[in-house]
């Protein structure tokens, strides 16, 4: 995309079969939901200045395997990548205290996730990432319903500032 385009509105791409490879280098923001959901070829994106993303923005987007997102998310949103074939995720300046954005990994095969300042692990965010093993994360103070559900690889995680257990 050019790099005028600065925003990419709601069911901009939804369900666009061929879409394989995305470069917006000027994308800063997605308005509304389901910007690529189903784009079941999408393999790569890259959108180095992207800020603000909305739900289910890369679900079942089941090819994709990498992304760019440079430095600025902030936030992650419901069901982001779930049901993608997101491998690994770079994100070190998104932050969650809360349980916000549920299932934002759901079911994908992502193997290594670096997320170092998130403390909360929200309802469902890698349920059924059964080969996720490099987990970086800040120190967890809540975990809630099936956050870390199927994920049997994870070896290392430190609790000892947990408070809550939904």
């Amino acid at each position: 995309l050019p790099d005028s385009i600065t925003e990419i509105d709601l069911d901009c791409f939804f369900g666009a079969k061929n879409l394989k490879h995305i470069v917006a280098n000027g994308v800063t923001t997605f308005k509304g939901n389901n910007v690529f959901y189903d784009c079941a070829e999408l393999r790569d994106v890259s959108m180095p200045k992207l800020k603000n993303v909305t739900a289910s923005a890369f679900k079942n987007c089941a090819k994709l395997h990498e992304i760019d997102f440079g430095e600025n998310l902030t936030e992650f949103k419901d069901s982001l990548f779930s049901g993608s074939g997101l491998m690994r995720g770079y994100f070190p300046n998104v932050r969650m205290t809360a349980n916000t954005a549920k299932e934002v990994f759901r079911d994908c095969p992502i193997s290594y996730c670096y997320i170092p300042n998130v403390t909360s692990l929200s309802e469902g965010l890698f349920n059924g990432c059964e080969y996720l093993y490099d987990l970086t994360i800040g120190k967890v103070t809540s975990m809630y319903s099936k956050s870390l559900a199927e994920c049997s690889f994870i070896t290392n995680l430190d609790t000892s500032e947990i408070s809550l257990i939904g």
